[in-house]
Formats: structure tokens, C-alpha cells, sequence
């Protein structure tokens, strides 16, 4: 029987192309920086 852990790997290895991989280390930065920028402009 397979845990959610593991149908979730199965289902990244189909969809997680480099491409895809790539954008999201990208989006991830500028997501974390503009709530650095928010956090700070708050204070």
C-alpha cells in the first residue's frame, strides 16, 4: 500500500522536468524576497 509521501514522488517524477525545476528555485527567490521587502516596509 503507498503512502501519500509516495504517490506524491510518483507524481513529481512524471511532472518535475528541469524546466519546471528551474522556475520554480526561481519563483521560490523572488516569492522570499518580496516578503523580506514587505516584512521590512511593515516596520
Amino acid at each position: 500500500m503507498m503512502g501519500n509521501t509516495d504517490k506524491f514522488e510518483m507524481i513529481a517524477k512524471i511532472y518535475d522536468t528541469s524546466e519546471r525545476v528551474q522556475i520554480a528555485k526561481v519563483s521560490s527567490v523572488v516569492i522570499r524576497e518580496y516578503f523580506v521587502n514587505t516584512k521590512i516596509q511593515i516596520m
